[in-house]
């Protein structure tokens, strides 16, 4: 579709909920899948699957009389047919091509052929409607054969399709695999694609003799190297065994030269194996992924009460990454390389913790997902939430150094409720057409797991969970199926309240969007208030509450509470429930002493404290902050800034919940800290930023005098993480003392080039510090690394995001025209490269003025124009002036016969947007913010 390209100037569109989510400064764990948007049409229940058998050739190298990336085949489909019909109805794809001639219908029982009358297509439903002669009997098994050609794309998603690596000896080798979630498998073979639809696969493939190649599939493999007089000459069957019943969206197909690394067999039953370039294998790089991935099938298949039934599990380190991060296929997930492949000695343990993370996640869908899977999209929640909950829950359980547990408040809970407080999207739609975004379906899916762990307890839900996976394995369900398996599990330890169901409480936290707010304010001396209503725009609330509660009704609220003369924040059972009948209450309380609600903040909702309140809370904060929980510090910080920008209290409020943080040495409350003042920080740094830094700064440098800014004797995990996390803001504020220990780190290691002195964690805060504070040497000397350095290391990006700390025009020129020589490594990173140049504020300027006056370059360079919308993009986290916005303008204008595709313009709208929000939050905010830091300054 095109638009009028003026007009996307001439309206700047509301701030999208994105804007809420901004402020996390780092790769969430799990943003891999698409948030798709359903196509219209469901298949009727008349015929229904029973079994496939499916034969493809995929053809990706140019060859005489074979047409290059294509997949001629062919699928036979055992159908049952459940109404009497003249009618099979699936689906195809328009990119598929079906071979009209090879349509055959036969009865299984009595091989009668049925004839075929006609063949329709409907490209808006992706429906193929066969129309037979005769009606089907129902009870009575049908064999469909069909024969079919495919495409092979070069877009790794929803698809079968084509990827290069090159070598380190400078071979490029072709591979090819599918990525079929949720709607790529009508693209691939006709089917019927829908996840209710479970039936067992057999899969062959047909590959050459020659290159090395090895096929994998879900199945174990039956025989290889099968002849065939109808493949063409040098090429030969492989054939896998039949899978145990599964959704078409989990089909895998993979042609590659790849080696594996088997993890040892005493740490699982069953054989697994992780796949990859075969120079990776040498290398040893796959032995903590085989390991860990055995390690985490062991935990599931126990922590679950539910065996892994199929015979083996194959995961495949995709080179140059998959766009969706992974993909849980039955047997054989898939990876992008980085969150599989390991260098012993220079990954660091942020990207450790978050390779376990991703293959947490995937492997846990292989109970969550797999053997119990949600019947339609509208509710993937039933995978991707639960998914998300037990990733945390398996990182935690075996990797208790990096403390997933605590951290998912931070990176799934207060993410999804930045995000909701300004969406429309339910988690489970009445439109059965549309799905939630990624971040509603995964973080709000997980957040309210954890809800329901708050208040049944979590044995209550391990419980429960084991019953829901035996009982519906191998089936597809809906929420309610597994609502009344916890109610039940519930009413039998005692954990629910009178005349309540788990469906009662829950399902009005998944049909309407958005969370309550829950107001306590001093009623008597002896009692407080507590009431709830929808959290939003504050003024926009007081237009629309009545309205707004009458039509989307009210949550049932479980309300856990602590006091300060019983301050057990372990305890998370509710003492309060609000419900619609009941939206306010009164509970004893003497208010002369604090009271928080949510402790831990297992609930999925907001508290405001009146001031008299607040007030008690901070006391105790800055007496002695140990007695509230780390969680509960963390969600304060997290709603009071989050409700300042709502327009519910002042911001300076807000900034008085940071009074107490020094020497606090949380890391959960730090990660919500820094993703408050995260805006703050990238806009005051287009003005005066002096002001934060003189306040920030000491209170940052406290935590680091904490923690200690040096590395501990065999520390890892997330103690590591968070010392870095503060390093990169002390060092980002000009910290003295972080610009002090850079030079003296600098100097130990010019004295001895062979061994270099930077804790490897600490190397992207220090590296990038050392270039913009240690002059021309510290420059010259992190840009021979950069050079000498492997193309795989993860050392690479470091440095290259360290050239782009430079200070000094000279450098930053340099480093901008190396960008687009192609014999400059730094032109294969271009993107990365921009987005660290555009956090740069003395970078900012000269970057704009390159990609403008560069522009046709890099657009060749770059085979397009995402690149350069996606640096505008960048751009605008940190623009706030007028005339920036003009300058932005005028070029998107300039430019615009280029950026037509509706993907670039919803790039180029969301960059508009972004600075006109950040103009009008700076006109709101600054002055008052700026005042308040200078007048609180050390």
């Amino acid at each position: 579709m095109k638009y009028n390209f003026f007009k996307i100037f001439a309206t700047f569109v509301c701030v999208t909920s994105a804007n809420f989510i901004e402020d996390w400064d780092q790769k969430a764990p799990h943003r891999w899948k698409r948030s798709a948007k359903i196509q219209p049409g469901t298949l009727p229940n008349k015929v229904a699957p029973v079994s496939y058998n499916i034969k493809i050739r995929p053809i990706f190298y140019a060859e005489k009389g074979l047409q290059e990336f294509t997949a001629p085949g062919q699928v036979s489909i055992v159908v049952q047919c459940v109404e009497i019909t003249k009618k099979i109805i699936l689906h195809k794809h328009p990119t598929l091509e079906i071979e009209q001639s090879t349509i055959k219908i036969t009865g299984t029982s009595n091989h009668t052929i049925i004839d075929l009358v006609s063949v329709d297509y409907d490209e808006t439903t992706n429906f193929i409607l066969l129309l037979l002669s005769t009606n089907l009997v129902p009870g009575e098994q049908y064999e469909l054969f069909m024969g079919f050609t495919t495409t092979i794309t070069s877009n790794n998603r929803e698809d079968l399709f084509w990827g290069e690596y090159q070598s380190p000896g400078g071979n490029k080798r072709r591979f090819i695999m599918t990525d079929l979630e949720p709607f790529g498998a009508r693209k691939v073979f006709p089917c019927f694609d829908e996840p209710r639809y479970k039936t067992p696969f057999r899969i062959s493939i047909a590959r050459k003799i020659s290159g090395n190649y090895t096929t994998l599939s879900n199945g174990e493999l039956e025989r290889e190297g099968i002849t065939d007089p109808e493949l063409p000459k040098g090429w030969v069957w492989d054939q896998f065994k039949k899978t145990l019943p599964m959704s078409t969206y989990l089909v895998a197909i993979i042609v590659a030269d790849f080696s594996f690394k088997e993890a040892p067999r005493h740490i699982f039953s069953k054989p697994v194996r992780v796949y990859a370039p075969t120079y990776l294998v040498k290398g040893r790089n796959l032995d903590f992924a085989s390991q860990t991935t055995a390690k985490l099938m062991r935990f599931y298949e126990q922590l679950l009460g539910h065996s892994y039934d199929m015979p083996k599990l194959d995961s495949i380190a995709i080179p140059n990454g998959l766009e969706n991060g992974a993909m849980e296929n039955w047997g054989l997930v898939t990876f992008s390389d980085e969150y599989l492949v390991y260098f012993p000695g220079q990954t660091l343990e942020e990207d450790r913790q978050e390779m376990v993370s991703f293959m947490a996640h995937e492997l846990s869908h292989q109970w969550l997902g797999n053997l119990v899977t949600c019947k339609w999209w509208s509710e993937i929640w039933l995978n991707e939430g639960f998914a998300t909950y037990f990733a945390a829950i398996g990182v935690q359980s075996l990797f208790f150094e990096f403390e997933n547990g605590r951290e998912f408040l931070w990176e799934s809970v207060q993410k999804a409720m930045a995000y909701d407080v300004n969406t429309s999207e339910p988690l489970v739609g009445e439109d059965l057409l549309n799905m939630a975004s990624d971040t509603i379906v995964y973080d709000k899916g997980g957040a309210l797991l954890r809800m329901i762990e708050g208040f049944l307890g979590r044995e209550t839900l391990l419980h429960g969970m084991t019953t829901y996976i035996n009982q519906f394995a191998y089936q597809s369900v809906t929420q309610e199926d597994f609502f009344q398996i916890l109610t039940t599990q519930a009413l039998k330890e005692g954990k629910l309240p009178l005349n309540f169901s788990v469906s009662d409480i829950m399902r009005i936290w998944t049909i309407q969007p958005g969370y309550p707010l829950i107001r306590v304010s001093k009623y008597s001396k002896s009692s407080v208030k507590i009431a709830q209503e929808i959290c939003g725009n504050y003024q926009t609330n007081l237009k629309h509450t009545l309205l707004q509660y009458a039509t989307s009704g009210n949550w049932v609220v479980p309300i856990s509470l602590v006091t300060q003369n019983n301050p057990n924040f372990s305890d998370h059972a509710p003492k309060i429930w609000l419900t619609a009948d009941r939206i306010s209450t009164t509970y004893s309380h003497d208010t002369t002493t604090w009271i928080m609600l949510n402790p831990d903040a297992m609930g999925y909702y907001r508290v405001l404290y009146d001031e008299e309140l607040t007030q008690q809370i901070l006391n105790q904060l800055k007496s002695n902050r140990k007695i509230i929980s780390g969680l509960s510090r963390s969600q304060l910080i997290d709603d009071y800034f989050s409700l300042a920008k709502l327009g519910y209290i002042p911001i300076t409020q807000a900034l008085e919940m940071t009074t107490f943080l020094k020497g606090e040495d949380d890391f959960v409350v730090w990660y919500s800290t820094f993703t408050a003042l995260e805006k703050i920080r990238n806009l005051f740094g287009n003005e005066d930023i002096s002001n934060f830094k003189t306040y920030m700064t000491p209170l940052i440098e406290s935590a680091l005098d904490t923690v200690s800014w040096d590395p501990k004797k065999n520390e890892k995990g997330t103690s590591v993480i968070f010392r870095a996390k503060l390093l990169k803001w002390a060092c980002g504020l000009d910290s003295f003392e972080c610009i002090y220990k850079t030079r003296e780190l600098f100097l130990k290691w010019t004295s001895n080039t062979n061994r270099n002195p930077i804790p490897l964690d600490h190397r992207p805060a220090i590296y990038c510090s050392l270039v913009a504070h240690g002059g021309t040497a510290a420059f010259e000397h992190i840009w021979k690394l950069y050079t000498k350095s492997s193309k795989t290391s993860p050392e690479k990006l470091i440095l290259m995001n360290a050239l782009a700390c430079t200070r000094t025009s000279e450098n930053l020129t340099r480093v901008l025209e190396s960008s687009l020589d192609p014999k400059c490594d730094l032109s294969q990173s271009i993107p990365d490269l921009y987005t660290s140049l555009a956090k740069n504020p003395f970078a900012r300027p000269l970057l704009f003025l390159f990609i403008r006056n560069k522009y046709n370059q890099l657009k060749n360079h770059t085979k397009g124009v995402k690149t350069f919308a996606e640096t505008v993009s960048a751009l605008s986290t940190y623009f706030t002036k007028e005339s920036e916005k003009r300058e932005v303008e005028e070029l998107l204008i300039e430019k615009r016969a280029d950026l037509l595709e509706e993907s670039i313009q919803n790039i180029t709208i969301s960059s508009l947007n972004n600075i006109n929000e950040n103009i009008i939050w700076m006109t709101q905010f600054y002055e008052e913010i700026n005042t308040w830091f200078k007048s609180r300054a050390f």
